[in-house]
């Protein structure tokens, strides 16, 4: 059973972010309590908020457990359920859209199949070695839900196996999707395609040693802004320069050489030349992002009696009889931006009103600040070190 015949089954259904949610069959549902979604594997995954067991929505649809499994192809190959909606896309519209050579797309191991009736692409994606490590699946040329993974397959990094002509250059671009990573692969620029903006595995950054500059194209959108943040936490920063392409009246590399294919190499050189490098840009950006913080809180700041304020603050919130607590709390929290942060562990009877305090002390703070644990025998706070890094972990424990 494919994912839009299981849908039709159902009744309220409403898309989400990653899925659709439905009122559930098993009971008398009046608002949407079941979840659906697709799986790695394929599979169709059901989940009932309001308790129903999978045994009972199944059975209530006459299904059984083997309907929400995905199909196979004639080749063996568990293939997805279909997109609701995809109109289906062939290689020759693909190639036209792109203004790429069709042969030139079938060199790059691109192929045309059929999934439920509609044409799509199927995309390889290839390791170090050449060896095909996972297929992606065009089903679409735009739309929110234009890919899919083919069961098995894991988000990669696209165009490994050029890595070695990429350290002979000592660069590379790299670029969000496909088909930017074909036009540039086409105008001979040594270039590897991230499955996603926000997709950057920090395992990867390996795969770029031993090359001095890496070129990362950041578009004006969302996708841009995610870039830059998993960039700051990755090693690959000090070796990567920002492209931006708004000069050009493009977005990405496709649109950069649609508009004008003839100076497309001429074009896209001279944004290489002119892009910043990471450490320079960020640099500016902290030193705009300190400028704007501190008009926001020049006011409170340069009060003498910030924790008087504070104090008369917090006691409209409810606490009574702690204010001593709350002031060493709020500035052990505020240490965590000095070099030698100060700890603190809030010890006291149960129900004593611990976390009721920290909580209200936490609220002055951004989520990004801390970790907010409250431990009991029961239960083992596992943390990496690196992920504490800038931020304060506070702990409620019942003393004895």
């Amino acid at each position: 059973m494919t994912i839009d015949e299981f849908l039709k089954q159902l009744h309220g259904v409403k898309k989400t972010g990653a899925g659709w949610t439905a009122r559930c069959p098993a009971h008398g549902d009046q608002e949407n309590s079941l979840s659906v979604g697709i799986g790695e594997d394929g599979k169709i995954l059901i989940k009932c908020f309001a308790g129903c067991p999978f045994k009972s929505i199944y059975a209530s649809l006459n299904l059984t457990p083997a309907d929400f499994f995905p199909l196979r192809n004639g080749g063996g190959d568990l293939i997805l359920n279909k997109t609701v909606g995809a109109p289906g896309i062939s290689l020759q519209q693909y190639a036209d859209a792109k203004r790429l050579p069709i042969a030139f797309l079938k060199s790059l191991g691109l192929s045309e199949i059929t999934l439920y009736g509609e044409p799509a692409l199927r995309i390889p994606y290839y390791g170090v070695d050449g060896e095909e490590i996972a297929v992606r699946l065009r089903v679409a040329m735009s739309g929110a839900t234009k890919f899919r993974w083919k069961s098995g397959s894991k988000p990669r990094l696209y165009g490994l196996q050029r890595l070695a002509e990429a350290r002979t250059a000592g660069r590379i671009v790299l670029v969000e999707g496909e088909s930017d990573t074909h036009t540039l692969w086409h105008n001979e620029f040594p270039a590897i395609g991230l499955p996603g903006a926000a997709t950057w595995r920090e395992e990867w950054a390996g795969h770029f040693d031993g090359i001095a500059a890496i070129f990362v194209v950041i578009e004006p959108d969302n996708g841009g802004e995610a870039v830059k943040r998993w960039l700051a936490k990755s090693r690959i920063r000090d070796r990567v320069r920002l492209v931006d392409l708004s000069s050009f009246n493009a977005k990405d590399p496709s649109e950069l050489y649609l508009a004008a294919p003839e100076t497309f190499s001429e074009r896209f050189e001279a944004a290489l030349k002119a892009a910043p490098a990471w450490t320079v840009q960020a640099a500016a950006e902290a030193t705009e992002n300190r400028a704007r913080w501190w008009e926001t809180c020049r006011e409170l700041a340069e009060k003498p009696n910030i924790l008087d304020i504070f104090v008369a603050t917090i006691r409209e919130s409810g606490v009574v009889g702690e204010e001593r607590n709350a002031k060493l709390l709020y500035l052990s929290l505020t240490s965590r931006v000095f070099s030698r942060p100060v700890s603190a562990k809030v010890s006291g009877p149960s129900s004593g009103g611990k976390s009721f305090l920290i909580e209200r002390v936490l609220a002055f703070f951004p989520n990004s600040a801390y970790y907010f644990v409250s431990a009991t025998s029961e239960r083992a706070l596992v943390y990496s070190e690196e992920s504490l890094v800038h931020r304060f972990l506070v702990i409620a424990e019942a003393s004895g």
